[in-house]
């Protein structure tokens, strides 16, 4: 594949994403699209398949920006701008961390006080994009071994209480993100992740 066709591969995912939002952006409430940010712990680990019994989690970290939600209404669509940094320890303490932009776009379910001054609980599913900003193996620069995105599904819910919220948040990876790195096993990603947050509008 020419580097050409490779920057267009990972553009498309970008712009659906992008497309999405921008409706998104235009349907939800009169009331202004809510803002705010999150942020917190990362749980991860690496799916090495059949040799997964040798891994252990890491904690990490994750956060950024959210975008809409529909928090007066039942139902709504948010997007994130997240950075996250995801990976596992391997025997004798060895590091592998992959540094991601995460953009996750996300159907959400309200429910309870639609006041920004009452409490409110929601539930959160859908697709989101990974776009690698760095990888390193024990420290070492490894980006020529890892793909250069990832596809997740989400799973999560939280409290909304006036402006502040609390959240966790379950993400699987759908794709190997192995490339040259492991001849025998695809690797795919994992995470919980345990986040606070304040809304701006």
């Amino acid at each position: 594949m020419t580097p050409r066709l490779g920057r267009i591969r990972l553009a498309l995912p970008l712009a659906v994403l992008l497309a999405t939002v921008a409706s998104t952006v235009n349907a939800q409430n009169a009331e202004g699209i809510g803002v705010g940010l999150k942020g917190g712990l990362l749980f991860s680990s690496l799916d090495f398949g059949r040799n997964d019994d040798l891994i252990q989690n890491r904690t990490g970290l994750i956060g950024g920006l959210f975008i809409g939600g529909n928090r007066g209404g039942l139902i709504g669509v948010e997007a994130d701008i997240l950075y996250a940094r995801k990976g596992s320890r391997l025997p004798t303490n060895r590091d592998l961390d992959i540094h991601m932009l995460e953009i996750p776009v996300l159907l959400r379910v309200n429910a309870g006080s639609r006041s920004l001054s009452g409490i409110g609980v929601y539930g959160l599913a859908g697709p989101a994009m990974d776009f690698r900003l760095k990888s390193e193996f024990n420290g070492v620069d490894i980006i020529d071994f890892t793909e250069g995105y990832d596809v997740n599904l989400v799973f999560g819910g939280g409290i909304e209480i006036t402006r502040f919220l609390a959240e966790v948040r379950y993400n699987r990876g759908l794709r190997n993100i192995s490339k040259n790195f492991s001849a025998s096993n695809e690797i795919k990603t994992r995470a919980w992740a345990l986040l606070i947050g304040v809304r701006f509008n």
